[in-house]
Formats: structure tokens, sequence, C-alpha cells
């Protein structure tokens, strides 16, 4: 997971959400008041923004806990690709 990864994660959250408080890797996704339709709704941003497939290259179909995880899911993405 890069910084880089986190950065556009958060940034996702923000633009998707009405969160405005701090947010961190171990920032919970339902900590931010993200229920699984927002979150689902964040990772398909994640997805037009950075051209990759989240939800089909996921291994487990589990959505992630935090923002650190979700960083971690794209990165491996990524790399899938």
């Amino acid at each position: 997971m890069t910084n880089e990864l986190i950065n556009i994660v958060i940034e996702c959250i923000r633009k998707s959400s009405s969160y405005t408080g701090p947010i961190n890797e171990d920032t919970t996704l339902r900590g931010l008041g993200l229920d699984s339709l927002a979150i689902i709704g964040i990772i398909f941003e994640i997805e037009r923004r950075l051209d990759i497939d989240i939800l089909t290259n996921a291994n487990d179909g589990a959505i992630p806990e935090t923002v650190g995880a979700l960083a971690d899911l794209v990165g491996r993405c990524i790399d899938r690709q």
C-alpha cells in the first residue's frame, strides 16, 4: 500500500460522502458513517478514477473494513491488471 493509493481512496471517500472529519489509513469505513451501498459507490468511484475493476478482481468479495484495507485491495487489483 502506498501513500498515493491511500490519498486516492481518501479523495474518493470525500467526493462520494458528506464526511468532513479526519481520515487516515486506520479509519474504519463504518466509522465514517458509510453503509455497504455507500462503500460500493466509493469503490465504483475508485474504479472510474483508476480505470480498474476492483470487484471482479477481488478474491473474497468481502468489503474492506478500513481505508488502508481498501487501499490494499486497490493495489492488489492494479497489480493483477
